[in-house]
């Protein structure tokens, strides 16, 4: 029984709809809660003894029936509803619910069917307007009781568990017009007030203890009350005092709201729909809130055949009426303002606020009207599906009518889209409870027609007309970028939340835009700014992983450019632009412009549309192309691009800084007063000169700040500058002197050059870096000489004018000089005339040439007599001030130093040469004697010395061991030519620094130790012997002379100390001596002048020497050429004739000599064999020699008879 009754509030339900049977103008729900037994403020209730009622067994007394009599009725109780009056009852325990009315009083009949529930009558149809509704009681109560009239009754349970209803009559004093049911509670329920979820449990067990939310309740009721017929009226009290009243008045809707012909035919033609009525419903809270809604009311007549009928009258035990009425609540227009109200007003009870607002079938939350979940139906079949379809096609008639009258009010600009949001929010179609079934047969008859579902779109986003479609050619976002961008007929996105469009697209009648759809508009549309924009944004939510779809969908976008008709493409879009390039300006392809950039964050731009920045020497050079030079042809876009150029130029390297400045120097890319001219032809405003000259017409800052003004486009003056723009128009100053350059007087020479001096003085704040360069390089200077003063010998640019000073210094008077003999060097125009290039020094170069020619006019003079030069002492006295930090010895080609060498040049057939002057660079020359390098003259060193150290000129005192080596080198037919001449110079190299084993590596390979008779060996082919009495004759063994195949030399002690440095040794090493023997044995035998008996004493001499060094000789790399190269020596005898025999030697390779094991072999075969050394043996075999015996086949014959 109770299982058909789960809602917790369907009692409450049944009972009113029971009043409304009897016909009834209002309900009172009364609760007995015992405060005593709760917490206030959501504390938790003690562990109470189970409040459940006793069983009544005791026979029913007039005293326990009369406990309803002490319900006061409206007129007796005392109302008064303080705000959050009912707050103090929050956790109560509720003892007993009494529900009264002022309907008809029961009838004999009515206790009669009352009754037959105890009794177990299944007839559902004789129970009357109780109905089966009125089990709902036992949900609450185990023994209810009714009392109304004259008369109560209680429902007791017996021991055998069986139910018994008993009816007695009332004493007159507790008899009552009214109907009242009284519901003692079967178990403990807790009243809870406020919204929060109160949940108690028991210290014994772990059930939860059931509650009742107050708030809850006075929703329901309040819904329940807008579908009676005649009760108006619902309040609620605690403990006799009255909490909760609300009331319902009825108005006619206005002719204009009400549809006067409707005929509709259910979906299987059980029902003919008709009567359409349309009131309005006043829902008033006491002392409160109140709210107007539309009610619907439609008859569906009913049209099934007799058969038909008598098989749903066996199914639902009674007959069909002939017609049923269906109730529709909706909510009219003016209930978005009353919702606002009731959001906005703080004079109201939040209790008020919840329950209209939960009463609408809207919601107002967070600004937003959102549908309330609920949907309500009354006097209908719940087992009949046609009559639930039935209510849906009544729904779509209703929003068919109303969507069209809502989009016709936003044509005629007599509403906005707020009407549209609450005409179509009540068809929501949430779940209905507590049966689902209902809400989705119901929202199967709302699209049960084929005819197609108008819905309210905005075809384009430039579009904002709003207008009526059939909703599968419609849209839905719920995204505000998408709404943004896409050209689709979009349902507004204020409207997009609705149910109806949930449920539209669940019915596969509308469709949800994806990035399919997306990328199929995009590629067939061209996007304004505005839309582009969204895009991105939109765009740059996507994950980082999606990198395919994102780089299609930018290649496929087409955009309207901001200064042209013209379409923009970024279908290889890769960069964006961060920093401001002016809209004015072209773009590359590749880059999404500024415009666009600064509406979306830099890290949405790296890491979701995967753009990099363009670095802004890239986007710079791409300005400078060829290609861009259009941009110069009109004066706003080279304003803005040269203004772009000002603010960013400082932040790029040299070379791409000094890449613009000559591209732009050599553009005409300046505006001017006479139309675009090249930075040199163009002055910086004001000028010395009329009007008629190019005046730049940009707007010139001081420094590089940006403007606040986009449109200004201000460019620096040191950019300006920089790019070579004039500041002065020099040709007027110059144009000025031009009368007097022929005079020849001094004094006026000097005034009228003076004169000049001084205008360019007072111009030279205004001159530009072009205006300097130009005053150099034009000729407009008068000039003169010393040997032509007075005379002006013509005009000179500044650069070709000497001070009268140097030439007076170098008694040069045909010099060119400046007309103002007297100028005084601490003076300004002194200072101002040197800075535009008059030379108060020559150049190194001329003072080269002077010091060369000079030189020559000497006619090669000696050390004694030489005379230095004037142009060399000029140097000496002015090169701290003029040429020190000039001075790169590197620069200098032509030797100007005068010097000579300190041992005589003799030449190898014994000639002396005298010693002359000679000029010599200064990386050639030392101050200090020395027998190899050039020596530069003491008059010179002295003349140098007393101004500063001559180092700083590139001149050593003495060399290193290197540059002294290779000075020797050059002139190693001068110096080496003799024993005497080599010791001296050896010696000297001893003492100086720069030995390293890279030099002695280097110098090992060159032959340069003089030996014999012009003959010069490397270090590693001679050996040193100081021993001079025993240097040419023996070696250590005294019987040996070891000449042609050691050569021995002795240098001196000094001499033989560098040697010795230079790894020059003084006997050769195994290896070496091996070497030795194969490189000179040939030499050695064919011609040096000793006997051939001496010969091969020598050699094997130095055979024995190698004997006990064969491991090391394996070691060696040269071991390869001692197993294939001959210089084994080898005997073998010869047959002359017969019986006589020579004995002759040869050097052969190690494999081609035998060693002796069989003197019966050496004498037959005459092999060449080993000297007679056993010492000899193992140095031989090691490297290839074999045994005789080894490399003979002996084969006996016999040879007998």
């Amino acid at each position: 029984m109770l299982a058909r009754y789960s809602s917790d509030f369907v009692l409450f339900r049944e009972l009113v709809q029971n009043s409304d049977d009897a016909r009834a103008t209002y309900v009172e729900l009364h609760f007995k809660c015992d405060i005593s037994h709760g917490v206030i403020n959501n504390a938790v209730c003690d562990n109470q003894s189970d409040l459940q009622h006793p069983r009544v067994k005791s026979k029913l007394t007039a005293n326990y029936i009369g406990n309803a009599a002490s319900h006061k009725t409206p007129s007796q109780s005392s109302y008064s509803m303080p705000k959050e009056a009912d707050a103090q009852f929050h956790n109560s325990t509720i003892r007993e619910i009494c529900v009264i009315n002022n309907g008809s009083v029961f009838s004999d009949v009515d206790w009669k069917r009352v009754a037959s529930i105890a009794e177990g009558n299944v007839n559902v149809e004789s129970i009357g307007q109780f109905g089966v509704g009125f089990f709902s009681v036992f949900s609450l109560s185990e023994e209810p009781v009714i009392v109304s009239g004259t008369d109560g009754m209680i429902f007791t349970w017996g021991d055998d568990g069986s139910l018994t209803a008993r009816r007695c009559e009332l004493p007159v004093q507790q008899q009552s017009p009214n109907t009242s049911i009284i519901l003692k509670m079967r178990s403990k329920f807790i009243l809870c007030v406020y919204d929060t979820k109160s949940v108690r449990e028991s210290n014994v067990t772990t059930n939860i203890i059931p509650s009742i939310n107050l708030g809850q309740l006075k929703s329901y009721l309040t819904k329940v009350l807008s579908f009676t017929k005649r009760v108006n009226r619902l309040s609620i009290s605690i403990n006799d005092e009255t909490i909760f009243e609300v009331t319902k008045t009825i108005q006619t809707a206005p002719l204009s709201e009400t549809i006067s012909k409707f005929e509709l035919e259910s979906v299987n033609s059980m029902f003919i729909l008709n009567s359409f009525e349309h009131i309005k419903q006043e829902i008033k809270i006491s002392n409160g809130l109140s709210v107007v809604l539309r009610h619907i009311a439609v008859q569906a007549k009913v049209t099934i055949n007799e058969t038909l009928h008598g098989k749903i009258q066996e199914i639902l035990k009674k007959s069909l009426p002939s017609s049923v009425p269906i109730q529709l609540l909706l909510a009219p227009s003016s209930i978005i303002t009353k919702l606002k109200e009731f959001r906005l007003t703080s004079n109201h009870t939040n209790f008020d606020f919840k329950t209209l607002n939960n009463l609408s079938p809207l919601k107002f939350e967070k600004g937003q009207l959102v549908p309330s979940g609920k949907s309500w139906i009354c006097k209908s079949l719940r087992q009949n599906e046609e009559l639930l379809l039935a209510v849906g096609q009544v729904a779509r008639y209703t929003y068919d009518v109303a969507i069209r009258a809502a989009v016709t009010d936003i044509k005629n600009g007599e509403a906005d889209i707020n009407r549209l949001s609450v005409v179509i929010a009540p068809y929501s179609f949430q779940s209905s409870s507590p049966n689902s079934r209902i809400g989705l047969t119901i929202c199967e008859g709302f699209f049960y027609s084929k005819a197609d579902i108008l819905v309210p779109v905005r075809l384009s986003p430039s579009n904002a007309y709003i207008q009526l479609i059939p909703s599968t050619k419609a849209y839905l976002t719920y995204s505000n970028l998408i709404y943004s961008f896409l050209s689709v007929p979009l349902i507004p996105i204020e409207l997009a939340s609705s149910g109806l469009f949930t449920n539209l697209k669940s019915w596969d009648l509308i469709v949800e835009v994806n990035d399919t759809i997306v990328k199929q508009t995009v590629q067939n549309s061209v996007m304004n700014f505005t839309e582009f924009v969204e895009f991105l944004r939109w765009l740059s939510q996507f994950d980082v992983e999606n990198r395919e779809l994102i780089r299609e969908m930018l290649s496929l976008v087409k955009v309207y450019h901001n200064t042209s008709s013209d379409i923009l493409t970024l279908k290889n879009i890769r960069y964006f632009d961060p920093y401001g390039v002016p809209s004015i300006l072209p773009l590359r392809s590749d880059i999404l412009p500024s415009s666009v950039v600064q509406y979306i964050s830099r890290e949405q731009l790296n890491k979701r549309l995967l753009l990099l920045a363009i670095s802004l020497e890239e986007l710079l050079e791409f300005y400078m192309h060829k290609d861009q030079r259009n941009i110069f042809l009109n004066s706003i876009t080279a304003a803005a691009l040269l203004a772009f150029i000002s603010n960013h130029i400082g932040h790029v390297s040299k070379n791409c800084r000094k890449n613009i400045v000559n591209t732009l120097s050599n553009t005409a890319c300046v505006p001017t007063t006479r139309g675009m001219k090249r930075p040199n032809e163009s002055y910086i405003p004001p000028i010395n000169k009329s009007s008629d000259e190019p005046c730049i017409t940009l707007k010139i800052s001081q420094g590089t700040r940006k403007s606040d003004n986009s449109d200004d486009y201000p460019v620096s003056r040191e950019l300006l500058i920089e790019l070579g723009c004039r500041g002065v128009h020099l040709p007027s100053l110059f144009n000025a002197e031009s009368s007097s350059s022929s005079m020849s007087s001094v004094s006026s020479s000097n005034n009228n050059f003076r004169a000049l001096v001084k205008r360019l003085m007072q111009e030279r704040n205004k001159m530009t870096d072009t205006d300097r360069k130009l005053l150099q390089e034009s000729s407009f200077l008068p000039g003169t000489s010393l040997s032509s003063c007075p005379l002006i010998i013509g005009k000179y640019a500044p650069c070709e004018l000497y001070f009268p000073s140097v030439a007076t210094q170098l008694k040069r008077s045909d010099l060119p000089i400046i007309p103002w003999l007297d100028i005084a060097s601490d003076s300004s125009e002194y200072a101002f005339l040197k800075a535009i290039g008059v030379q108060e020094a020559p150049s190194l170069d001329f003072l080269i040439d002077q010091i060369i020619m000079e030189h020559e006019e000497q006619n090669s003079p000696t050390t004694e007599t030489y005379q230095i030069p004037v142009a060399l002492k000029f140097v000496a006295e002015n090169f701290i001030k003029h040429y020190s930090n000039q001075w790169n010895t590197t620069d200098i080609k032509q030797p100007f130093l005068p010097s000579y060498f300190a041992i005589k040049m003799t030449n190898r057939n014994g000639v002396n040469q005298e010693n002359s002057v000679i000029l010599s660079l200064p990386s050639n020359v030392y101050a200090d004697p020395n027998p190899v390098g050039a020596i530069l003259l003491p008059s010179v060193v002295q003349m140098f010395k007393i101004r500063f150290d001559i180092v700083m000129i590139g001149v050593q005192r003495r060399p290193t061991l290197p540059n002294a080596f290779n000075d020797m080198m050059k002139r190693k037919d001068e110096l080496l030519v003799s024993v005497s001449l080599a010791s001296k110079v050896f010696d000297y190299m001893s003492s100086l620094e720069g030995l390293s084993n890279t030099f002695i590596e280097k110098i090992s390979i060159i032959p340069f130790i003089p030996f014999g008779n012009q003959s010069f060996r490397k270090p590693n082919e001679v050996f040193i012997r100081s021993d001079s009495t025993r240097r040419n004759i023996k070696s250590k063994d005294n019987s040996v002379d070891e000449r042609g195949l050691i050569d021995y030399v002795d240098f001196g002690e000094g001499g033989n100390e560098f040697l010795l440095s230079i790894r020059v040794l003084s006997y050769p090493t195994p290896p070496i001596l091996a070497r030795l023997l194969m490189d000179r044995q040939d030499y050695f035998f064919e011609h040096y002048p000793r006997t051939e008996a001496e010969k091969l004493r020598t050699y094997t001499a130095c055979l024995k020497k190698l004997a006990p060094h064969v491991e090391e000789l394996l070691s060696d790399p040269i071991s390869k050429r001692l197993y294939n190269t001959p210089w084994c020596l080898g005997y073998q005898k010869i047959q002359q004739r017969k019986d006589i025999t020579r004995e002759t030697f040869r050097i052969a390779i190690p494999r081609e000599i035998y060693m002796n094991d069989n003197n019966q072999y050496v004498c037959y075969l005459m092999p060449l064999m080993i000297p007679d050394e056993p010492a000899l043996t193992q140095l031989y075999e090691e490297f290839g020699s074999r045994w005789l015996s080894h490399c003979v086949k002996r084969i006996s014959t016999h040879t007998g008879s």
